[in-house]
């Protein structure tokens, strides 16, 4: 009788000291080890956070020097194109052909235009002898957003030597600084050619300078360019835009032909 009490009370320890192992293999984690493990997971999130962001912004900043230096050489490449036109004479007319108008920030020549298969005056009449082509450039806001674009000004001279017809064309936008820095075949460089200077011009030195469209913050400017003329261009320190700047000569040829230059 003893002897079966012994193992009934040895049998009853021992279910008890087995559920009491198998209570303690299931505890979960206390209160402090889940505060120290949502401490370093919250670390390692900030630290993604500013990885992630930093690449945000390399990339913005990248993706808006692209935007800008396509935009610059589409325009100087057509305007490149244009200006060695200036003064195209088929000699099937009268009207004045060259330079028109030269300023330091803008331009305006003409070239014959009977050959472009166009009724270029509205008349009724394709390539008509006294067509000509007006082209301009200058600084004006053409979209209304408070910074000025580079605008493309084509017209036509009528008959009696007015400009007409004109359509304007935005060739690149947030362009801050335009410079037309004029040499005449005497070897004069002028940024503002008189009126007998004018027939005279055989090289444009052309500088633009643009910037991006928008601010990134993390791109300080402060940059220092210089024109064609030697006209410092300095920009604000800080102010989060990145500029490009370009300069290209450009040789009038049919101008110099026709002088001789």
């Amino acid at each position: 009788m003893i002897t079966e009490c012994y193992l009934i009370n040895g049998f009853m320890m021992s279910m008890t000291f087995s559920r009491q192992k198998r209570l303690y293999q299931n505890v979960g984690f206390t209160l402090i080890e889940l505060m120290f493990a949502l401490a370093i997971s919250s670390m390692i999130m900030a630290v993604m956070f500013k990885v992630f962001t930093s690449q945000q912004r390399t990339f913005e900043a990248q993706e808006e020097t692209v935007d800008m230096q396509d935009d610059l050489r589409a325009a100087l490449y057509l305007m490149s194109n244009e200006l060695r036109m200036a003064g195209y004479n088929t000699g099937s007319g009268n009207n004045p052909l060259g330079i028109i108008d030269a300023q330091n920030n803008s331009l305006q020549f003409s070239m014959s235009g009977d050959w472009d298969g166009k009724d270029n005056d509205s008349d009724g009449t394709t390539d008509e002898p006294e067509e000509t082509i007006t082209i301009s450039y200058s600084l004006t806001d053409y979209d209304g957003d408070g910074d000025d674009d580079l605008i493309r000004t084509t017209g036509y001279l009528d008959n009696g030597g007015n400009v007409t017809a004109e359509v304007q064309q935005a060739l690149a936008e947030n362009v801050e600084k335009i410079e037309f820095y004029y040499r005449v075949n005497d070897g004069t460089d002028t940024l503002s050619p008189t009126n007998v200077q004018l027939k005279l011009i055989t090289n444009i030195q052309l500088s633009i300078l643009t910037r991006s469209a928008r601010s990134i913050n993390h791109m300080g400017s402060g940059q220092n360019f210089a024109s064609a003329s030697g006209v410092n261009w300095n920009n604000p320190s800080g102010d989060s835009y990145r500029r490009y700047f370009m300069t290209k000569n450009i040789f009038l040829r049919n101008i110099a032909l026709a002088i001789g230059g």
